[in-house]
């Protein structure tokens, strides 16, 4: 092999040499640039309420059996908001940690009423409504107002008749319908505009009462903070107002008694006597013998 040739061949290598130090100088380049951030896209979420605890079937739900947490699901007949199931009565056990849907829950409003208590309806207008913003699922104190309009009442006057009652249905809106939300839509607030009744629950006890003074004087509704526990001093109240409807009940039964005259006893009669006329004798023939006289 002459020299000529192998000058080429060491050219041949050097530049063999130098491509490959090239490419060795291009792979560590792109080996010291950071990989592309890949952006996940944004998970949604949405509030749904679920249980903090096992919820047996046929037993108030209690409002620390239950809480708001973000899911990235949304089940059909999920609700948004833990108050409007306080109360409600599950037809299934539900378990810990599970969203509380319309298909574990008991329909109708007799399934709201809790025990020892009943459904009543009170009349209601704008006025005696709160302007009809009374929601299925508020708490109210009911007061009766008595006006000096007859002798039983003295003065006029407006009473704490009872406290902190649920209302069960305002109008044409139940509190079913407020559960799933459809209590704040247009269509659920013309319902309650031009509502005439409440439901209200009451306890079995008060009921009389209620009836009594919806029949004595007028009712109005109070909207309450359903926080605000029951103090003393209205639980004297109420017992003060329903002494005081016995009492009004009690003056007018009185007064009707003093009104109406029982009626007069009448004299027992004796049957007339009739007086029978002797029978008059038969005729026939008068005998003389030995000095006595004989009929024959």
């Amino acid at each position: 092999m002459t020299s000529k040739q192998l000058r080429l061949i060491a050219i041949a290598l050097l530049a063999l040499a130098a491509i490959l130090a090239l490419l060795a100088w291009q792979v560590a380049r792109q080996a010291g640039r950071p990989a592309p951030v890949v952006q996940a896209s944004p998970v949604p979420s949405h509030a749904v309420v679920v249980t903090t605890r096992t919820l047996e079937a046929g037993k108030p739900i209690a409002a620390d059996a239950l809480r708001v947490a973000m899911l990235p699901i949304d089940p059909a007949g999920a609700h948004r908001r833990a108050e409007a199931l306080v109360g409600r009565v599950p037809r299934v056990d539900v378990g810990a940690n599970v969203p509380v849907l319309d298909s574990h829950l008991s329909a109708g409003l007799a399934a709201q009423v809790p025990d020892g208590e009943r459904a009543v309806a009170v009349a209601v207008d704008e006025v005696i409504g709160v302007g009809h913003r009374v929601r299925p699922g508020d708490f109210v104190d009911v007061f009766v107002v008595l006006r000096r309009d007859s002798m039983e009442v003295a003065d006029s006057q407006a009473r704490l008749l009872l406290s902190r009652l649920r209302v069960l249905a305002y109008g044409g809106a139940a509190i079913d319908e407020a559960a799933h939300g459809n209590g704040v839509d247009g269509a659920g607030a013309a319902r309650r505009d031009g509502a005439r009744t409440a439901v209200l629950t009451v306890p079995l006890a008060q009921v009389g009462t209620l009836a009594m003074a919806q029949q004595a004087g007028r009712l109005v509704l109070a909207l309450r903070n359903p926080d605000e526990a029951l103090s003393p001093a209205q639980g004297a109240e109420q017992a003060a107002t329903r002494v005081a409807l016995r009492g009004l009940a009690g003056t007018a039964a009185h007064t009707v008694t003093q009104t109406v005259s029982p009626a007069p006893a009448l004299a027992a009669t004796r049957p007339p006597v009739r007086n029978v006329a002797a029978a008059a004798p038969q005729p026939g023939i008068e005998v003389i013998r030995a000095g006595r006289r004989e009929l024959e």
